[in-house]
């Protein structure tokens, strides 16, 4: 079976490198690159390609890529987390910089194309429990899958998807698979119908969304040391999102976040501040 086609699509309102400065690399960790797949750890890359990409982000995204890719570069050669933290961590750091955004369970379809058959045969793996409803089980752990939905502007996220090991094997050859999958829908309500996102012309992905079982998921952070690691994460990344954008406001004057992002313009001048991070 064949998965519909949706070739990535180039980010509108381009803007010039200039954004790109010394002090935005200073705020980016710098961690080894390289080592022999592992497949309880994400692959070593020394820069999320994702922190490179900012400067051609819509302005209005940007704050939502930021928080995705200090996520990203964090994960380098980490422990493959739990997909469920990982949303609630991504959504709490945004919500920390005044964007919606809500955690949302799924499953995902990864296709790839069978070498050799021109296209006509696609292997199939699940991440996900499909039509059944997922499970929570002792310590935390699941056999569902969790994304997450950023209703404004419409974009469904899913950074763990890179714990399917037909992605995961990739990513080790090339860290470009590792970066978590981010697809366009309407915006507004969680979207009803499949979500796709095609990496390329051989490796593709389907979602389907199941808001009716995410409460079931949100029984692994009934842990309390889920919980703080959760939050505490959450808290994290939005830090270190605001120095990454402070400091492409600083660069490029034209960036105004006070319309689209009024919380993120008034982080970005202090005059309010994040919570301590403890």
């Amino acid at each position: 079976m064949s998965p519909k086609k949706r070739p990535r699509k180039k980010p509108a309102d381009s803007r010039s490198g200039s954004a790109r400065t010394a002090r935005v690399h200073a705020a980016r960790s710098r961690i080894g690159a390289g080592g022999p797949f592992d497949p309880d750890y994400m692959p070593f890359y020394e820069e999320s390609p994702l922190l490179n990409w900012l400067g051609d982000c819509p302005g209005p995204q940007i704050p939502i890529y930021a928080v995705v890719g200090i996520w990203h570069q964090l994960a380098s050669r980490a422990p493959l987390g739990t997909c469920v933290i990982v949303a609630h961590q991504l959504c709490g750091a945004l919500r920390h910089l005044g964007i919606d955004a809500q955690p949302v369970a799924a499953t995902a379809s990864v296709y790839e194309l069978v070498p050799g058959t021109s296209g006509r045969a696609w292997q199939v793996t699940d991440t996900g429990t499909g039509q059944t409803p997922p499970t929570v089980s002792d310590p935390g752990m699941t056999d569902g899958h969790m994304v997450l939905l950023v209703p404004v502007p419409g974009l469904v996220i899913d950074a763990s998807i890179v714990q399917n090991l037909t992605i995961l094997r990739r990513a080790y050859r090339d860290t470009l698979y590792s970066v978590p999958a981010v697809a366009a829908v309407p915006p507004g309500a969680i979207p009803s119908a499949d979500v796709e996102f095609a990496y390329d012309e051989s490796l593709r992905v389907t979602w389907q969304l199941h808001p009716q079982w995410t409460h079931i998921l949100d029984q692994v952070l009934a842990y309390d040391d889920l919980r703080f690691i959760t939050e505490h994460g959450a808290l994290v990344f939005a830090h270190h999102a605001m120095t990454l954008i402070a400091a492409l406001m600083e660069d490029d004057p034209s960036l105004d976040f006070s319309r689209t992002h009024p919380r993120v313009d008034a982080l970005a001048r202090g005059t309010v501040l994040l919570p301590p991070i403890d």
